[in-house]
């Protein structure tokens, strides 16, 4: 390892990120066994580990990146157009308060670790998205949750509540996946479709 310089990119890469995460280096028990970097985030109490240092010139770079991606993050600027053009099902939690946002993907992150190959999960700013909460069919009325549901192409929007909690996002779910909640824009498609219908038949009456 020490030939391919892979102590020497580690150390460059912890130089560059000292100021954000913290670094170190553990002898093997087996002189001769293969290197391995662990990756421990507090934050989301999760762990990584990869023995993939050369992959490609950046591989430990995007180690680093895949450690400290939040379980829930917050939608940015960057991230935004993976969530909302999504083809993982997502649900999104909507909150002016910062700090209920953050307690929020405290509270849920033990699902959001059962689902995570099949639903992301994401925290918004409005104020900073505007055009988002419209999107997924809900009103200015928060904090509230919607999902965005590729299986059907519908978005599943939920009341707003003052206690969003594990347990209401559980229900919320449930609801979805039993064809008990109501998707956004429903009635409007409904009714724009009977409204065609019977424009339709009208013509054919006339003629």
């Amino acid at each position: 390892d020490a030939g391919a310089g892979l102590y020497r990119r580690f150390h460059e890469l912890a130089s560059r990120s000292a100021h954000l995460y913290s670094f170190g280096v553990i002898p093997r028990k087996r002189v001769h066994g293969p290197s391995f970097l662990d990756c421990f985030n507090n934050l989301d109490d999760t762990k990584n580990s990869t023995t993939e240092f050369y992959t490609n010139v950046f591989s430990l770079d995007e180690f680093v990146d895949t450690c400290t991606t939040r379980l829930i993050p917050e939608m940015t600027h960057e991230n935004r157009k993976a969530y909302t053009e999504s083809k993982t099902n997502v649900l999104y939690f909507f909150d002016f308060n910062s700090a209920r946002r953050e307690q929020f993907a405290t509270d849920v992150r033990d699902i959001a670790r059962k689902v995570t190959r099949g639903l992301k999960f994401i925290t918004v700013d409005p104020p900073s998205f505007p055009d988002v909460p419209a999107r997924v069919g809900l009103r200015w009325n928060f904090p509230a949750i919607a999902l965005q549901n590729n299986g059907d192409g519908l978005m599943y929007p939920s009341e707003s509540s003052k206690d969003i909690t594990a347990d209401f996002v559980e229900k919320f779910l449930r609801s979805v996946a039993d064809g008990k909640a109501k998707p956004a824009f429903h009635d409007y498609e409904n009714d724009r479709g009977q409204h065609d219908a019977d424009a339709g038949a009208r013509r054919h009456d006339e003629l």
